[in-house]
């Protein structure tokens, strides 16, 4: 049985993705898995989830240009 919520805690896998490959996985994984959160980070991201609810995450980019991102634009309280 697949799973249509996800688990309750927010640990996520996110998996680098390249720029030709981003919007035909963003497109597929859209129509075909629940999406669990609305992308609001730095690069774009599909927020997904498996038929066991597990948490992932397709990323345009890599860690290091997110932490390089997110050191130039702290975030602000």
């Amino acid at each position: 049985m697949t799973r249509t919520t996800p688990h309750p805690d927010y640990t996520h896998l996110a998996f680098s993705v390249t720029a030709a490959d981003y919007p035909a996985l963003s497109t597929r994984l859209t129509a075909e898995c629940v999406i669990w959160k609305t992308d609001r980070s730095e690069g774009a991201s599909t927020y997904f989830l498996d038929p066991d609810g597990h948490k992932l995450e397709i990323h345009l980019g890599s860690l290091e240009t997110r932490l390089a991102h997110y050191r130039d634009h702290p975030a602000r309280a």
